[in-house]
């Protein structure tokens, strides 16, 4: 009889002890993990593609603007604190509180595989209200010191943090002095003071210098195994290729461009996206080249551009038809859908220019500011660790989907050098890039 006691209080016992690490692992106050991964480079690909997938269906569930998903103009939810990918590519939710109504929130519009949650102080929207108010003092900043010093702002999801981008020239002592500046705006969110230089993105590329390292894959800018149909006098215009509006027959004085996407106009017309960062050749030829400047062609028109706080794009309206559209893009060997993407922050975006060819890099800053101090007014921009160079400027940004068809995430605006996190002496390239939701809509135009 006390044998079997014995037993049943054994059983018992260790029935609790199962029952109580089951709670412990389904209890939604789990920090986020930092562990390693072991799982394959296919099975990372795959989560990589669910975590994007359910990032933008959250946004285009918040979306005011019921085309597009967004993060722009959005109705964030008081406890929504931001999402980032993880190492393991899980997506990691940030929320004021964690408890199972918010559990059930999310669970309710999207699959919680893969997915984690962490909490935080302050909300999303509080991040982008401090982040409005400080750059409302930088745009009226009177303190030249201060305001040559700043490169912009930005948003820090898994630090909870405004970002303040400064110099690498700033004088030591600068970042207290701009935080007592800005304690009248900022008295509940963390500050985090990030060096960053542009070095381009200015309405003349040619006049920059940026070094970088060897791309990460090979772009062969002289292929001629694309179908004929495509080609005009050894001429293709794709996604990356080089362009360039009329100013001068001379090649040094030439600006160099980078073509984005192919796109409508309301019209039906189609043509290309690209920038020229608001200089003006609204009505000008533009054309389409190899690096040989006398083997250029006459591609079309430029009809529209816009250079505004959220928008830095222009629509070259196609004039010679025997250019056919091309969604391919070349060196990265996948194909454009006709869907734009927003990109969140961990995520990996690919790039192709006509200078540095293809690159790739992980986005730092869904929020970008460019400081009015800096190369441009750009707002609402994505910072990517990623290689660029002048005459890169309105080459494709791509993300998402899978190897061989990606999504549109916008065209490259501008780039420079930051510091590292946690290794500040070592200076990382970076880009960043205007959306393509936000062209579309300002352009008036839909994706071909």
């Amino acid at each position: 009889m006390n044998k079997a006691r014995k037993i049943i209080t054994l059983c018992l016992t260790i029935s609790l002890i199962v029952f109580c690490v089951a709670f412990s692992y389904a209890t939604p106050e789990q920090p986020v993990s930092e562990q390693g991964s072991s799982a394959s480079e296919e099975e990372l690909q795959y989560i990589a593609e669910l975590s994007s997938d359910k990032y933008n269906h959250l946004l285009q569930v918040w979306s005011k603007d019921l085309n597009y998903a967004s993060d722009t103009d959005t109705n964030f939810p008081n406890f929504y604190g931001g999402s980032s990918t993880g190492d393991n590519n899980d997506m990691i939710i940030y929320v004021t509180r964690l408890d199972q109504d918010v559990i059930d929130y999310f669970g309710n519009i999207i699959d919680l595989n893969h997915v984690q949650f962490s909490e935080v102080t302050n909300s999303y929207q509080e991040l982008l209200n401090t982040q409005e108010a400080i750059d409302f003092y930088i745009d009226n900043c009177e303190d030249k010191e201060i305001c040559s010093a700043i490169t912009g702002t930005g948003i820090s999801e898994d630090n909870n943090a405004v970002n303040i981008y400064i110099s690498s020239n700033a004088p030591s002592g600068l970042t207290d002095v701009i935080l007592e500046k800005i304690s009248h705006v900022n008295d509940t969110c963390k500050i985090r003071f990030i060096t960053l230089d542009l070095t381009f993105g200015s309405s003349d590329d040619t006049n920059n210098s940026l070094d970088f390292e060897a791309n990460d894959a090979i772009l062969d800018l002289d292929r001629t195994d694309i179908s004929s149909p495509f080609m005009v006098s050894g001429v293709i215009v794709q996604p990356g290729c080089p362009i360039s509006p009329r100013v001068s027959s001379d090649p040094p004085n030439v600006p160099n461009f980078s073509a984005g996407f192919w796109a409508k106009n309301s019209k039906g017309e189609p043509g290309i996206v690209t920038t020229f960062h608001g200089s003006s050749y609204k009505g000008q030829p533009v054309y389409a080249y190899t690096f040989d400047w006398e083997n250029k062609v006459y591609f079309g028109d430029t009809i529209v551009e816009v250079f505004d706080s959220s928008v830095d794009a222009a629509f070259v309206r196609q004039h010679d038809f025997r250019f056919n559209p091309i969604t391919y893009v070349d060196g990265w060997d996948f194909n454009l859908k006709s869907q734009t993407i927003e990109m969140g922050k961990g995520e990996m975006v690919y790039k192709k220019g006509a200078e540095s060819g293809v690159t790739r890099g992980i986005v730092l800053d869904t929020h970008f500011n460019a400081s009015s101090s800096g190369d441009t007014n750009l707002r609402d921009a994505v910072l990517v660790n990623c290689e660029a160079a002048p005459g890169d400027s309105g080459g494709i940004v791509a993300g998402g989907g899978t190897t061989s068809s990606r999504y549109v995430a916008g065209i490259l605006s501008g780039g420079g050098f930051a510091a590292k996190e946690g290794d500040p002496s070592t200076k990382i390239p970076v880009m960043y890039y205007s959306r393509a939701s936000s062209i579309l809509n300002a352009l008036d135009l839909e994706l071909y």
